[in-house]
Order: C-alpha cells, then structure tokens, then sequence
C-alpha cells in the first residue's frame, strides 16, 4: 500500500504536466477552428458582396446608357441598402467624370434616409462614414443632420462633420468657432485648412478670435495659420500685440506668419528684433516675415541671417533675398569675406 502512495506522489508533476499539455493542446485547436470558420465565413461574404458589387455595376452601366434607374432598384434587397451606398460612395469618389458623378447621386438619393439614422445610431466609425456618404452623395441636401453631427460626443465624429461642413459651404464659420476648443486635439494643419477652406468672408471673424486672449494659445496660432493661409491683410496690428505681449513661442511663430505689407515703420522694428530671437523657430519666421515686409533698409539684416546657424534662417533668408534681387550680391560677399580669412 505505502508502496502505491509513494508511486502516486512521485507521479503527480508529471500527471499535471500531461494534462497542462493536453489542455493547451486543445485550447490551440480550439483556435485555429474558430479562426477558420471565420475565415469562411468573412470569405463567403466578401464573396456575396463581390457578386453584388458585380451586378450593381451592370446595371449602373446599363442606366448611364440609357435604361431606367429602376434597373438597379429592382435587384436591391432592404438588407443590402447600405451596401449599395457603400459601393456608390466608393465609385463616387474615384470618378472623375461629372455627369457619372449625378448619376451615382441620383440612385443613392432614395436610401439616403437610411444614412441619416446611422448617423444617429450607429457606432463611432458608421457615424463617421455616414456623414462622409452623406456629403458625397447627397451634399448640402442633408446639412441639418451633418450640422447636428457638429455636437457627437465623439471627437472623430465632430472632426468628420466640421470638414463636411467646411467642404460643402454649409453655413458662416461662426458655428465651428463656437465650438473651436473641442478640436485642440485635431492634427494642427487639418484644423487650419478646415478653417481657412470656408474662403475669405470668414477672414474677419477668424481675426476676431485670434485677438481673443482667453483661448488657448494653440487655437489662436491655429487661427494665425488660417489668417496666413487666407492671405488676409487687416491682422498686422494684432499679431504685433501678440508679438509683445504673449509667451508662448508656437503662437508668436503664427502671429509673424500672418503680418502682411504694408507695414509701419514700428511694425517692422519689431520684427527686424525677432530676427535674434533665441527661438529658432521664431528667428526662421521673423527672417521670412521681414523679406515679405523688407525694405532696402533691411537688406542688410536678411544678409546677416545667411551667417545662422539654424538652415532654415538661411533657408528663408536665401529667399527673402532672391525675391528682392540681392541674392547673388549678398553671397558673393559672403563668398569675399571668407576668401580674406583664408
């Protein structure tokens, strides 16, 4: 008997080992026949798909030569509504030809209804992709639902709906600015085109909060950006505000981006000093401000800045001085100098 129980206790690590093993064993098989059966299942499908896309294709080509509309409506099943707006957004945006272009919208035009609850109900990324659709597909028709969309607790979804808004010429840009510290987490260039593509009639109100001191620095270089980008002229004594009075040196960067000749002489002095910031950043900007704003006096100053050590001072000092014809003057006599130190 003390013989068995000493073989049953020497045995155990063992017996635990076997089962570990065979558990594990089992537990891998498991997943590789479910990851198989969703890989059939995804396979069936896309095939399904393909076969619809296949055929939603015949009968768009058929309707743009001459069949009725109905040739497609016939052979779309409830279920497959959204499909269909998948496959007309996807063909929308690769075509290129305007008359193809209607013709997509006018077959999306009765499922459209289905889209805009999505935009509702749907999760993050249907939301998003239903506005996307919507504004390709049907433009400015469906502008209450993507306006609504402004307000998503979803930033994702916000940042979709301000672009369509923007892109579609939907209204003033004051309902953006309204909403403008929700998007301090958006990539800062997407942000600034979104802005600046509502055009110039938005360039005033733009200005406006840019001289508000109460937003977050990043919003009002955003804006500057935006200013800049719009090539608006009426924002010199602004961002020379901004230039005195403010720290921080990423909107001190935007503020030199916006100011546009002409200028006063007080104007100019200031930024003739931002050419020696300690800043790169700001001594690269007050270089390029001052060659769009230069007079021959300052010819000297944008030749000095060829001697920086940051290349994209010179970079911008380079051009400052072949937009005034000097450059080919001032190298060669930087060329001069340093032969004489030879």
């Amino acid at each position: 008997m003390s013989y068995l129980l000493e073989l049953a206790r020497s045995s155990t690590p063992m017996l635990v080992l076997v089962i570990s093993t065979t558990a594990m064993l089992l537990v891998a098989i498991g997943f590789l026949v479910a990851a198989s059966i969703l890989r059939r299942s995804n396979n069936r499908k896309a095939a399904h798909w393909q076969g619809l896309e296949r055929n939603w294709g015949m009968a768009v080509e058929s309707i743009a030569r001459g069949a009725v509309p109905q040739t497609l409506h016939a052979i779309v099943r409830a279920g497959e509504r959204l499909i269909l707006l998948d496959y007309l957004y996807k063909s929308n945006i690769s075509e290129a030809r305007p008359d193809r272009r209607a013709l997509h919208a006018e077959l999306a035009r009765p499922y459209l209804p289905e889209l805009e609850r999505r935009v509702r109900d749907g999760d993050v990324w249907q939301r998003a992709r239903a506005i996307r659709t919507l504004a390709e597909l049907g433009g400015g028709a469906h502008a209450a639902v993507i306006i609504a969309a402004l307000d998503d607790p979803a930033p994702h979804v916000a940042m979709t709906a301000a672009r369509t808004y923007a892109r579609l010429g939907l209204g003033p840009i004051e309902p953006l600015l309204e909403r403008i510290e929700r998007y301090q987490g958006w990539d800062r260039r997407l942000l600034r085109l979104t802005l600046a593509s509502l055009g110039p009639t938005a360039a005033p109100t733009l200005h406006d909060r840019f001289a508000d001191p109460q937003l977050a620095p990043r919003i009002r270089a955003v804006l500057a950006d935006s200013l800049a980008d719009l090539r608006f002229t009426g924002a010199n004594d602004t961002a020379l505000e901004v230039l005195s009075l403010e720290e921080d040196l990423d909107l001190k960067s935007a503020a030199l981006r916006v100011i546009r000749a002409p200028v006063t002489e007080r104007q100019r002095m200031v930024v003739r000093a931002l050419c020696g910031s300690e800043d790169a950043v700001v001594r690269a900007q007050a270089v390029a401000c001052l060659a769009r704003i230069a007079g021959p006096a300052d010819m000297a100053e944008l030749e000095r800045a060829l001697a920086d050590f940051s290349p994209w001072v010179v970079l911008n000092a380079k051009r400052g001085l072949s937009e005034h014809g000097q450059l080919e003057a001032a190298t060669s006599g930087t060329v001069s100098s340093a032969r004489g130190w030879e």
